[in-house]
């Protein structure tokens, strides 16, 4: 049950600490949302959530080759499940809204997969980026509502790949842009300015001066921490089913 900690070498790396930092965000914002009272400090605490597990996600896809194209290849078991699961809280997220569809962040993580698979945008050029940037930014707005994060989902998985692939500097620019306009987004309704903006200052350097390399950390902790990386897609999924079933259930009661 527990194969993949030690996978790697049983190495904790900076993608295993980035992944158990969102995690913990990602706990107190849908513990505060579902649980609390919406507690301001928490939720804007949890905005670091999804861009980073959207830029591991670019940060680790690789594009496949002529012989892994196919679609058999991609269906492999963790992208299965990782479908399955989106489905499930996409169906759980109509039952809690009145607005109709809203697609759940784990299918936009699947169509980041997929897209970068199949595409590398390490072949294109500086314009063609920035046109193709411009384009998931500006159109974000238009998806927001009926997809969880939108485009700018897309977009931070983007910057992952291009850091991964040594275009810092334009990685940078991008990732900036993200949290602008994230930040901008946020901004409309949050009344903790000071706290969303160092929160979004703390993101943007987070990305910028990633670099992919072992972290040494206490033995006794360092398992725990594995875990909790390695098994993020379970440790997302059966909280927030569970917390989005009480919802429903005590609006229903």
């Amino acid at each position: 049950m527990l194969s993949r900690i030690y996978k790697y070498r049983h190495q904790f790396t900076t993608l295993d600490a980035t992944k158990f930092v969102a995690i913990v965000a990602m706990v107190a914002d849908h513990a505060a949302y579902y649980l609390g009272d919406n507690e301001e400090v928490w939720r804007t605490l949890g905005r670091l959530a999804a861009p980073m597990f959207f830029f591991v996600a670019g940060f680790v896809s690789r594009p496949g080759g002529p012989q892994q194209a196919g679609s058999a290849a991609f269906w492999n078991e963790s992208n299965s499940v990782l479908l399955l699961y989106g489905v499930t809280l996409t169906v759980l997220n109509g039952l809690m809204r009145e607005g109709g569809l809203y697609i759940n962040i784990l299918l936009v993580i699947l169509l980041v997969k997929l897209w970068l698979k199949r595409w590398d945008p390490l072949t294109w050029s500086d314009l063609s980026l920035a046109l193709l940037a411009a384009v998931l930014l500006l159109s974000n707005k238009l998806f927001s509502n009926n997809v969880e994060y939108g485009l700018l989902g897309l977009s931070y998985a983007l910057g992952g790949r291009l850091l991964a692939g040594g275009r810092r500097r334009f990685a940078a620019l991008l990732l900036a842009a993200n949290v602008m306009v994230q930040f901008g987004h946020y901004l409309s309704f949050k009344e903790n300015q000071a706290l969303l903006f160092s929160t979004a200052l703390c993101l943007w350097a987070a990305f910028c001066f990633f670099r992919l390399r072992e972290v040494t950390v206490p033995v006794w902790f360092k398992n725990p921490l594995l875990a909790c990386s390695r098994y993020s897609l379970e440790i997302y999924f059966f909280h927030l089913a569970v917390l989005k079933l009480y919802y429903i259930h005590s609006t229903l009661a």
